[in-house]
């Protein structure tokens, strides 16, 4: 048995665990602290050097969009435990003093706070 709630960035509903069915069919509640895990609408920049421009572009920019993103902690929004889709992936402006270019990415991923 699971109780809903809603987060109020996002309102997906998400299921905490409350309550566990025992073999014996009886709930057993749990005196556990509960975990919440929110899906979240982010936005996030990556950096791309010249050499990763060519046929593999987009494979390269989601790589190293979960490499640069997975398993950090963010102060705001708590872990990020995984990108579960990317909604957008913007055009890259090069900066001229440097010739790398920056990518704009929006994405949705799962937190815990």
């Amino acid at each position: 048995m699971g109780r809903f709630t809603y987060n109020a960035r996002s309102h997906v509903p998400l299921i905490l665990a409350c309550a566990l069915i025992q073999p014996s069919g009886t709930l057993y509640h749990s005196k556990r602290p509960r975990i919440m895990f929110f899906h979240l609408s982010l936005s996030h920049e990556i950096c791309l050097h010249p050499k990763y421009f060519g046929p593999n572009l987009m494979e390269t920019v989601k790589t190293k969009l979960f490499n640069e993103v997975e398993g950090t902690c963010s102060g705001k929004h708590g872990f990020i435990i995984a990108v579960t889709t990317i909604d957008n992936i913007g055009h890259g402006i090069i900066q001229p003093a440097v010739a790398l270019s920056i990518v704009e990415l929006l994405l949705c991923d799962f937190t815990r706070k």
